[in-house]
C-alpha cells in the first residue's frame, strides 16, 4: 500500500524481515527478563523523581536488551543516537551493577 512512499532500502529492510520473521521470533536459549516491548517515551510518565510507565498489553518474557534497543532505536534521530548511546548504554551497565 505504501511502497510508493518508502524509499528503497526501506522497502529491502521490510522484505528481510518478513522473510526472517520466524527465526528472529523464535525461541532463544539465552537469559530472558520481563520486557515492557514498546518501551518509549511516550509510554513514560514524567514528573517529579519517578517516572510511570504505562501501556503494558505487550509485555513479554524477552531477551534482556530488547527495552533498551527498542528504547534507544526510536527515541534519537540516527545521529543523535549515534552520538550518545555507547555512554548511555555505558551508564545503563553501571546501574544494572550498581548495589541496591
Amino acid at each position: 500500500t505504501y511502497a510508493h512512499l518508502m524509499e528503497p532500502e526501506v522497502m529491502r529492510a521490510c522484505a528481510k524481515f518478513v522473510r526472517h520473521h520466524a527465526a528472529w521470533n523464535g525461541p532463544r536459549p539465552a537469559p530472558k527478563c520481563f520486557s515492557h516491548n514498546d518501551f518509549r517515551i511516550d509510554n513514560m510518565l514524567l514528573g517529579g523523581p519517578r517516572i510511570c510507565v504505562v501501556d503494558w498489553q505487550t509485555s513479554a518474557y524477552l531477551g534482556s536488551g530488547m527495552d533498551v534497543a527498542y528504547f534507544l532505536g526510536g527515541a534519537f534521530d540516527r545521529d543523535t543516537r549515534r552520538a550518545v548511546e555507547h555512554d548511555l548504554l555505558r551508564e545503563y551497565h553501571d546501574q544494572l551493577l550498581a548495589p541496591a
